[in-house]
């Protein structure tokens, strides 16, 4: 295996020597989708089980509708989240002394600017002198979106026994979304059903495991927004109230800050982490309010009483899965009402918020009786307030943000961005957040998945060298000052990451990435009685290389080695090659991708996003030993029209059988089949 490997690395390396010496500058934009794939996959290290499809909508919606970037905004500009503090700055700044832009050349005149956020820039941008007149005329358009798809091997789940299999439903996953807008308003509507759920059978005799809907107007006097349906609420720094998605540590953010956007549409099909009922935003003048209600059934873990009479909760279920007994018990076995309110003034350059929201469960929730859940939440009631602010100064920005839970806890944010040149960036963040903070939508910037128990410093530099090279790092100091999952101890952890990037405007990149992270973990899993803890450390390498040999094919070849040390060291390497083909005038799109990995064992697995179906995400981890292989095609014959498919298959050289439980499969091989239709009318 590794002979495999270096014989790739060999080929990776002679194969770029030749693309090296003959890269041209090219002139047509990468696919619009692709780039959005590009984008996403800087977040991957950090944030491996997320969803992004919720995040995959905010950006084709602005893909549709581009940003102005003459009369642009910087709250606009920070809704590309991939733009740091200093780029929107210095384009802003640009903007203002020179006058209007025409075309994407002339940001690079702009400092701070990379070329690399040139080329994930230009699908979002426009360029006018003067921002557009609203069209009296109005236009319905309507997005239908079908995708099925399934593990082609038999899991566990699936084989009966005494003429009944632990999952109820088909290995096969159906996904249906249509979305709807006319002038100001939109709709939607989303679907799915998971592998192992039963579809159109009892309980779903009529229909699929999940349903969400969302019917939106904005921009209709003082009223700026208002939802009925399925919403997502954001605001601050994520201390108080952030639902949905947000981003871990990342090289694409070396400042931590987070853009609130407030009140947002929910198309995701993750079932966990939404709102259900109505909301509203509105605005006078310097002064924007919001308000929402919800009231939705939620999974959790049934605990019934000893006469059996009623039931607690020990825990909320995340996963949306609904496909065995125990799982089906569990669907909807509570209720959750919340309401709040967000209130913020902005001025020129200084914003200040509060949020309020007020959370009831119709059973009561009692976590099991564990040293590791001894400060988790109890009860039936729970609440949380805390206010938040932003200053802009020439030279920088500073942020923040305190937040009070029901029971008497406290978290603190704060946070700073240095522009000390036009080209460098510095950002620094402090955290503290009390071992008893107790606060389910609290989603600010942590080491560990919950803001909880943890007091932390991190610093991050962006810094353009010149126009082609650019280097970001960061580093993260971090401790858990009450002992935590049952340790001796409190905790503590430091990680260190840079990434040089060389990057020729839609040409080739080229880029060195290193990170470090040391931290104290338990030292036994097994019990929850005190236990010592011991040192382990983590680091990876990756050279990754990006080029557009061709106007329509683009390669892609990365190495990555990561090593683990704990009781021992093991390690593991990958190493893969894509080929992206894709003709401005062809309706196909082609997309391969060949994966070699050997690793000694899962922990020292190594993650790598994977090109997908559209709103479909797929990060694979790569441990033991073997080989995947995936292909894609994307047909579109007309702009109305989207056909894709994708085949992937994972092969492993000393596995006989992989996964375990229901899922496991008795065979060296996994693979997958799924189908997309798009169509526009």
């Amino acid at each position: 295996m590794k002979t495999k490997i270096l014989i790739t690395l060999l080929l990776f390396l002679s194969s770029n020597n030749i693309l090296l010496s003959q890269i041209e500058e090219q002139t047509t934009p990468d696919n619009p989708e692709q780039v959005i794939e590009n984008i996403l996959e800087n977040y991957v290290e950090k944030n491996d089980n997320a969803d992004f499809s919720q995040i995959t909508n905010d950006l084709l919606i602005i893909l549709r509708n581009p940003i102005n970037i003459n009369t642009a905004t910087a709250s606009e500009l920070q809704s590309l989240f991939f733009l740091s503090s200093l780029e929107i700055n210095n384009i802003l700044k640009y903007v203002k002394y020179f006058g209007p832009v025409f075309t994407i050349y002339e940001l690079q005149d702009i400092e701070g600017v990379t070329h690399t956020t040139l080329q994930n820039l230009q699908p979002f941008i426009t360029f006018s002198e003067t921002r557009k007149k609203t069209s009296s005329k109005k236009y319905l358009k309507q997005d239908l979106m079908i995708r099925t798809g399934r593990i082609i091997e038999q899991q566990k789940g699936y084989v009966k026994k005494e003429s009944k299999s632990a999952f109820q439903g088909t290995p096969w996953q159906h996904y249906l979304r249509y979305t709807a807008s006319y002038g100001k308003i939109q709709a939607g509507i989303t679907a799915e059903k998971d592998p192992g759920e039963k579809f159109f059978k009892p309980p779903n005799k009529t229909r699929f495991d999940y349903y969400s809907g969302v019917i939106m107007a904005e921009k209709i006097g003082v009223l700026k927004k208002v939802i009925v349906g399925d919403y997502s609420l954001q605001f601050g720094q994520g201390l108080t109230f952030w639902s949905g998605m947000t981003f871990g540590k990342s090289f694409s953010q070396t400042s931590p800050k987070k853009y609130a956007p407030g009140l947002k549409p929910y198309h995701s099909a993750a079932e966990y982490g939404f709102m259900r009922g109505i909301a509203s935003t509105i605005k006078f003048n310097k002064l924007e309010i919001t308000t929402f209600f919800s009231k939705k059934a939620a999974d959790g873990n049934i605990v019934f009483s000893e006469d059996s009479t009623g039931y607690h909760i020990s825990s909320i279920q995340q996963t949306g899965y609904h496909r065995t007994e125990n799982e089906l018990e569990d669907q909807n076995s509570f209720k959750e009402t919340i309401l709040g309110s967000n209130i913020s003034f902005n001025i020129k350059h200084f914003r200040i918020g509060t949020t309020f929201y007020l959370q009831k469960f119709d059973h009561e929730i009692i976590p099991s009786n564990t040293l590791s859940n001894k400060f988790k939440f109890h009860g039936k009631k729970n609440s949380a307030i805390g206010i938040d602010f932003a200053y802009n100064f020439p030279k920088g920005e500073l942020y923040g943000e305190l937040s009070h839970s029901k029971n008497g806890a406290n978290a603190l944010l704060i946070g700073s961005s240095l522009y000390l040149h036009s080209r460098c960036q510095l950002s620094m963040l402090y955290r503290n957040y009390s071992h008893n903070y107790q606060n389910i939508f609290s989603n600010a910037f942590a080491e560990s998945s919950s803001n909880q128990n943890e007091k932390g410093f991190f610093t991050g530099m962006h810094l353009l060298l010149t126009s082609l090279i650019t280097i970001d790092a960061y580093a993260d100091f971090y401790k858990y000052p009450i002992f935590s999952f049952a340790l001796s101890q409190p905790l503590t952890g430091r990680e260190y990451a840079i990434r040089t990037i060389y990057s020729q405007f839609r040409s080739s990149k080229l880029y060195l990435q290193y990170s470090y992270e040391e931290k104290q973990i338990k030292a036994s899993s097994e019990t929850d009685a005190i236990t010592p803890w011991q040192q382990k450390t983590k680091q990876k390498l990756r050279i990754h290389f990006e080029y557009h040999a061709l106007e329509c094919l683009k390669l892609q070849s990365r190495i990555e080695k990561s090593i683990l040390t704990k009781n021992n060291t093991s390690k593991g390497i990958l190493a893969y090659q894509d080929i992206i083909y894709k003709k401005e005038e062809s309706p196909v799109a082609i997309y391969l991708r060949y994966a070699i990995f050997d690793t000694d064992d899962f922990f020292s697995r190594v993650y790598a996003y994977e090109n997908d179906l559209l709103y479909r995400f797929s990060i694979p981890a790569f441990y033991y030993k073997g080989t995947r292989f995936y292909t894609m095609l994307k047909y579109e014959p007309n702009t109305k029209l989207d056909l894709w498919i994708k085949y992937a298959v994972t092969t492993y050289s000393n596995k006989t059988t992989i996964s375990q439980g229901n899922s496991e499969i008795s065979s060296n091989h996994k693979s997958s089949l799924f189908m997309q239709i798009k169509y526009k009318f």
